[in-house]
């Protein structure tokens, strides 16, 4: 079912960037990067940028996108992607007995990481009326995924005291383990595993200052990655195709 998915999903990726490629303006009387001061009157900007937050229903990202103006109503440039993805299987608990530690997932043997680097394309579906109204535009994108994995600690009972170690599901039943440790352990033991990535979504931005970008944008993202994440000691729990809803809250700036 997540490869029909997904084929579906790159075929209308790949039909909507085929479109965006091929877009001219064909009335030179049309404006690009059309926007509206506080007179009314009609402001032309090319670049934009913008950062914010993005929450998936299996994770949370950092997002930067760099837009130009190509048409009159398509901008297109890259955005960069720093995501925590969670595998589905995961569970976070707590050790009843010893207080005071962070929880753990069992069975959890490596945290993953996701850089995503991709190419993208706004299109405007309406524009603002004046400075309160709202811009709608969907947005289409699709790249290189790169995950990043790295290795769980925990702290376990170990030689009559509590000890930390990399957690190794032969070694570490869950009645000798802790808590979890903090995040900066295992960063020097991370491996990486490339994919790709496409998205689709819907964004609507509210912001009343001419120069600003104020937006929420709603969709679908699509990872595949080229061999099974290894993130759960059982392997039958473990995925190359992860897909999921988010919600992104973006600000930034318009400007020539």
């Amino acid at each position: 079912m997540n490869r029909i998915f997904l084929s579906f999903f790159l075929i209308f990726l790949c039909q909507n960037l085929s479109m965006g490629q091929n877009v001219t303006n064909a009335d030179e009387n049309v404006p690009i990067g059309m926007s509206y001061g506080a007179d009314n009157k009609e402001i032309i900007y090319t670049k934009y940028a913008q950062g914010g937050i993005t929450l998936q229903n299996n994770g949370y990202s950092l997002s930067f996108r760099r837009l130009h103006t190509k048409s009159a109503f398509f901008e297109h440039g890259y955005e960069v992607d720093l995501s925590l993805i969670r595998n589905p299987k995961e569970v976070q608990i707590r050790n009843g007995v010893y207080y005071g530690y962070m929880g753990y997932c069992f069975g959890k043997e490596n945290t993953h990481f996701n850089l995503r680097v991709g190419y993208g394309l706004n299109k405007e579906i309406a524009d603002k009326a004046d400075l309160g109204a709202v811009e709608i535009n969907y947005f289409i994108c699709g790249g290189i995924s790169l995950a990043m994995l790295k290795p769980v600690y925990l702290y376990v009972v170990e030689n009559d005291g509590i000890e930390k170690r990399r957690y190794d599901p032969s070694q570490h039943p869950q009645s000798v383990i802790v808590g979890g440790t903090w995040f900066f352990n295992g960063l020097g033991e991370m491996s990486f595993h490339p994919g790709v990535y496409a998205r689709v979504g819907i964004n609507f931005d509210y912001a009343v200052k001419e120069k600003s970008i104020l937006a929420v944008e709603a969709g679908v993202v699509v990872d595949y990655y080229f061999s099974k994440l290894h993130i759960m000691s059982n392997d039958s729990q473990n995925l190359s195709l992860y897909n999921a809803f988010y919600v992104s809250f973006y600000f930034g700036r318009k400007w020539n």
